[in-house]
C-alpha cells in the first residue's frame, strides 16, 4: 500500500485522507491477507519533519505487517526539478526519526535495509521481497505504477507508471 506522505502537494498529489488509508487496509484484511506492507517516503523538498513525524504515526497506528521507506526518487516525477532543494543533512535526520519512531513501535529493520517488520522471528524482509528476491517468484502489483513479475520472467508495470497521473489508469481499472 503506497500511503508515501499524508501530505500529498510535497508530491503534486492531492493530500491522502487518513480514512481512506485506514479503510484501505480494512479492505486489505477483509479480502484474506494476513500481512502486507505500507510504502512511506520521507526527502521531500519543503518537507517538515513535522510532516514525516504525521507519517510515521499514522502508518503504525494502522499496524501493518511491513513498511519500506524510501527516500523520495524524483527522477520521472511531475516535481523532478526539485530534487535539488533536498539536502543529505535532511534526508539523514529525516529517516532517523522514521526509524526511531518505527523501532519504538516494535518494527525491526535490517541494518543498511529499507524494510520493516513487526512480525516475531523476522528481521524486517517482506514475504514480498523474500519470495521476489531470494527466489524470483511471481508477483502482482496493483496501483499506479505498481509492478508485476510474472511466470515468463517479465516484469511489467501498471499504466500510467511512466506520467505518473490517475485518470488513464483509472479508466483502465473500471474498463
Amino acid at each position: 500500500m503506497g500511503v508515501q506522505s499524508l501530505s500529498g502537494k510535497l508530491i503534486g498529489r492531492a493530500d491522502a485522507s487518513a480514512s481512506d488509508n485506514i479503510q484501505a487496509a480494512e479492505n486489505i484484511r477483509a479480502a484474506g491477507f494476513e500481512q502486507f506492507n505500507i510504502d512511506v517516503m520521507y526527502g521531500f523538498a519543503n518537507q517538515g519533519n513535522e510532516d514525516v513525524i504525521r507519517t510515521i504515526e499514522h502508518i503504525t497506528d494502522i499496524s501493518p505487517e511491513f513498511v519500506t521507506l524510501y527516500p523520495m526518487r524524483y527522477k520521472g516525477t511531475v516535481v523532478e526539478g526539485r530534487s535539488k532543494e533536498v539536502q543529505a543533512e535532511i534526508l539523514t535526520e529525516q529517516y532517523q526519526i522514521a526509524y526511531d519512531m518505527l523501532t519504538d513501535a516494535g518494527y525491526k529493520i535490517r541494518p543498511g535495509k529499507n524494510t520493516c517488520s513487526r512480525l516475531e522471528g523476522n528481521n524486517g524482509l517482506s514475504d514480498y521481497l523474500h519470495h521476489r528476491v531470494l527466489h524470483g517468484l511471481p508477483y502482482l502489483g496493483f496501483g499506479l505504477g505498481a509492478q508485476s513479475f510474472n511466470p515468463a520472467n517479465n516484469l511489467s508495470y501498471n499504466h500510467g507508471a511512466h506520467i505518473k497521473h490517475n485518470a488513464e489508469y483509472i479508466k483502465q481499472v473500471n474498463d
